[in-house]
Order: C-alpha cells, then sequence, then structure tokens
C-alpha cells in the first residue's frame, strides 16, 4: 500500500481535512469542528509540525508535533515537542505506513531543533515507541484524593473565559508556574502558553487561587460519577519538601464544583497529595509516559520527568 507522507502548514484548508478523519478515528466529540484544531494548532505560539499520510490524495493517518519547552533543575529551558493526535485509518494495520510515518516525523521533529519529543500513550502503542528507541518514564497513576473537615475559606474559584485570559491571571500564575524543576525536566508554562493551553474550547475550567497552590480543574464523567479533575496542581512557594495538598483542601475543591470525588492523574514533585487507586470499575485504561531523544544531543536514559499531570498534554 503506496502513501504519500508530507509535512502540511495548519491551515484552513488542513484543519477541514483532519478534523472529519479524527473525529472518525478518534471517535472524540471535540473534532466535530474545526475550532479545536484552530485553537491547538492555529493558534499556539510556535507552529506545530503535522505530518499526514495520503493514499489517492485522502488523510489515512496524522501525527502533530507541539512545541512545549522543558525546564531543568539547573533553570535551563530546553526545545521539546509533544506528540499529539496519533492516529490511523484501520485499513493501514500491518502495512508499516504508520510506522513509516511516526519515523519521518521524528527524524523531521529533531532536524528542526527538538531536543526531544514525548507523549502519553495507552499499552498497546507504548511498544511502538519503545521500537523507534523511546522510553516509558512511568505509568501515570490515577487517584481519588480524601476530601475532609471544613473547606478552607482562603481558596477563591473562578471559571475560565476569554477576559479572564485576556487579563493580568496569566501573568501571575505563570510566576509560580514557570520554575525549575526538582530534578529531571518539567514544563515551563509561561503567560503565553497558558493563554493558548487554558483556551482550548470543549472544556469547562475552573482556576482556584490559595496563597500557597494554584489548580486548574474540571468535571467529569467516570462510569457515569461525576467527578472533579485536578488537571493541573502548582504550589505557590519553594520548599525542600513537597507541600501537602490536604483533605481541607481537596473539601474545598469538591464544594466548588458541588462534586464530592476528587481525583488526581500523573506525577507532580512539588505536591503531595493523600488519595487511593480507583475501583476498577471506574478505574480508566492505563496511560504511559513515553519520550525519544535527539540521540545526536542527549542520551534517551539522560532525561527524567519530576511532574506531568493532566494540563501537560491533550487529554482534556
Amino acid at each position: 500500500m503506496k502513501a504519500r507522507i508530507t509535512i502540511d502548514p495548519p491551515d484552513d484548508a488542513l484543519l477541514g481535512e483532519l478534523a472529519p478523519f479524527l473525529h472518525f478515528v478518534l471517535d472524540a466529540p471535540r473534532f466535530e469542528t474545526t475550532a479545536y484544531l484552530k485553537q491547538m494548532y492555529g493558534a499556539a505560539p510556535q507552529t506545530p509540525i503535522c505530518v499526514q499520510a495520503r493514499i489517492d490524495g485522502e488523510i489515512v493517518a496524522h501525527q502533530a508535533f507541539l512545541w512545549l519547552p522543558m525546564r531543568t533543575a539547573l533553570n535551563n529551558t530546553l526545545p521539546a515537542t509533544l506528540s499529539v493526535n496519533s492516529s490511523a485509518a484501520a485499513r493501514l494495520r500491518g502495512t508499516g505506513v504508520y510506522a513509516d510515518l511516526s519515523l519521518k516525523m521524528l527524524t523531521w521533529g529533531f532536524a528542526a531543533g527538538s531536543l526531544a519529543y514525548y507523549g502519553v500513550t495507552n499499552e498497546a502503542s507504548m511498544r511502538a515507541t519503545t521500537r523507534l528507541g523511546g522510553k516509558v518514564v512511568a505509568q501515570l497513576p490515577v487517584r481519588a484524593l480524601l476530601s475532609a473537615g471544613r473547606p478552607d475559606p482562603a481558596w477563591t474559584h473562578r471559571a475560565v473565559t476569554p477576559e479572564l485570559l485576556g487579563g493580568e491571571l496569566p501573568e501571575r500564575l505563570a510566576a509560580d508556574a514557570d520554575v525549575a524543576s526538582r530534578f529531571g525536566v518539567r514544563y515551563g508554562w509561561n503567560a503565553e502558553l497558558l493563554r493558548w493551553r487554558l483556551g482550548f474550547p470543549g472544556t469547562a475550567l475552573t482556576i482556584s487561587e490559595h496563597p500557597r497552590f494554584w489548580v486548574v480543574s474540571t468535571v467529569r464523567k467516570a462510569a457515569g460519577i461525576p467527578v472533579v479533575a485536578l488537571l493541573k496542581v502548582w504550589a505557590r512557594e519553594r520548599s525542600d519538601r513537597p507541600i501537602r495538598l490536604g483533605p481541607s483542601a481537596v473539601a474545598s475543591l469538591a464544594r466548588a464544583h458541588r462534586t464530592p470525588a476528587v481525583i488526581h492523574v500523573g506525577l507532580n514533585a512539588d505536591v503531595s497529595m493523600v488519595g487511593t487507586p480507583l475501583p476498577k470499575r471506574i478505574r480508566p485504561a492505563p496511560l504511559f509516559l513515553t519520550y525519544v531523544a535527539n540521540p545526536e544531543i542527549v542520551a534517551t536514559e539522560e532525561i527524567n520527568f519530576d511532574t506531568f499531570e493532566l494540563l501537560d498534554f491533550d487529554a482534556l
């Protein structure tokens, strides 16, 4: 099966092709229109790398790299890319077309200056990453957080709106979010990136502020049960040990959403949380954080992540 693989600019023509393809292959409502892709690709602070495989002029596979810088423990900024919307038509199975696309994507990304590319995959796709020389950092833990006691009145909660993002809040948030890692690497969330990422359509987000924390959250259903999902938690102060987000803080977040259950997915080296694994009946399929480093610059085994949460990739 002969496929033509190309890099294309994320203009209206490409997004018009991609939206119905991704909607069909990924079965995700966010691709019913091009609005989500216009924000993710078209409004990105740095133009993403979009690679397509076409057969007879029709898109049959797609992958994109978003430029998201990583911060190190030495407070250096390293160019890196996040792999998103990896997808292929069912008829490509066993043809090698998607493997060819992934290899070319990796080559083009490194040639453009990416130190490494990373992403979140399921168990099946994880094997493909390791075949490309990648490393599995961790299975992202999923925990139900303990909520108890009276809500802390020091919390304030605001819905994310264009007006909020157009004000000074992203700069205030970036002052605490764009910090060096404790070890390994993490995203450096500056104000420009925050305005872009928090502006994705289709998900109602809340920003919660406390003298010691910032939290971005939303409500999702797990097995039909509404739960508060903590997409990102930032500590507003640096300390030798992680700062505890205790049960009263969790109770405050639950009360703001009028939902008793609160979950957290991912790694966070700055904030400790008391929780328990989700029951199997509502537990999502395992997610694995993986990456491939540019072998001409750094060895894959030399990079690790100290923090990685739902806001750090395209889960929502």
